[in-house]
């Protein structure tokens, strides 16, 4: 704050009484100067001083791969997911296992390479709040249906779908051996 603060008040006070007029004639317009602290102001920091970061850095994101192989650059084929560590990380961990991978594998016969992962995956939101990000996440595989995130499991590996004693699995739970046999 400068020293000539009250002449500067003064000033913008003027300029408003000058310019602005209320619509209803009997109505008074008051100007009132609000001040924050510096320790308030600096606790709120909406200009980052920080080099940005590199897409691949990012944390606490919902992020989007497009298959750009064949067909699927005409099918939109799409992955939807979210991840709390780096990018670049994610992209690690779908390179070795995942629908990603396996879409890849089963669809095109092709390894996945790590450039073509990265210069087709891009950033959809960020969330720095967990339950957030999975909501956000949910909203736009629901919104948009992404294929690739289509799960291939049989349907009797989801917990609502088990039928007591293992039928659905095929396997049957047996009683422990209780009887004693004498020597």
């Amino acid at each position: 704050m400068s020293s000539a603060y009250k002449d500067e008040e003064k000033a913008v006070k003027i300029i408003i009484h000058n310019v602005v007029s209320p619509v209803n004639t009997d109505t008074k317009l008051q100007v009132i100067i609000y001040y924050k602290t510096r320790k308030t102001a600096s606790l709120i920091m909406k200009n980052s001083y920080l080099p940005p970061t590199h897409s691949l850095q990012e944390v606490n994101i919902v992020y989007q791969h497009s298959c750009t192989v064949g067909d699927c650059s005409h099918l939109k084929s799409r992955y939807i997911g979210f991840t709390s560590i780096t990018l670049s990380k994610r992209i690690t961990a779908h390179l070795q296992d995942g629908a990603i991978r396996q879409h890849y594998m089963n669809e095109h016969g092709l390894f996945l390479k790590r450039q073509h992962m990265e210069s087709n995956t891009t950033i959809l939101a960020k969330e720095n709040d967990c339950r957030r990000l999975k909501m956000t996440e949910a909203e736009h595989i629901h919104s948009e249906k992404p294929t690739i995130n289509i799960q291939q499991q049989p349907e009797s590996s989801l917990p609502s779908q088990r039928q007591p004693n293992g039928a659905a699995t095929g396997f049957t739970l047996a009683a422990p051996n209780t009887t004693r046999s004498a020597l």
